[in-house]
């Protein structure tokens, strides 16, 4: 009888909403290939680009500035700006 109070007690608790891998913020300036390949869009391909871009160009000031990374246009930052985050350190 007690096992069976116990399980209806777990079926009434109330469901804790589970993290999915989308709702992660990435980092765009600190982030490795594979923690860019988690948004949206990215590809190993276009993580490389964000890398190689911000070796180059420096970090990116906001998330917008994806844009200057070949293979990125409107659609694919739309979809990974929610996702994203952009920390600038101090020089």
């Amino acid at each position: 009888m007690t096992v069976v109070g116990l399980a209806a007690d777990v079926l009434w608790e109330r469901p804790r909403p589970l993290v999915s891998v989308h709702e992660a913020r990435v980092d765009i300036n600190t982030a490795d290939a594979a923690q860019l390949c988690l948004l949206p869009e990215v590809g190993p391909s276009v993580a490389q680009r964000i890398i190689d871009s911000r070796a180059a160009q420096g970090p990116f000031a906001r998330v917008a500035d994806l844009r200057r990374v070949k293979g990125i246009g409107p659609a694919t930052l739309a979809a990974v700006e929610p996702h994203a985050v952009c920390s600038v350190s101090a020089p």
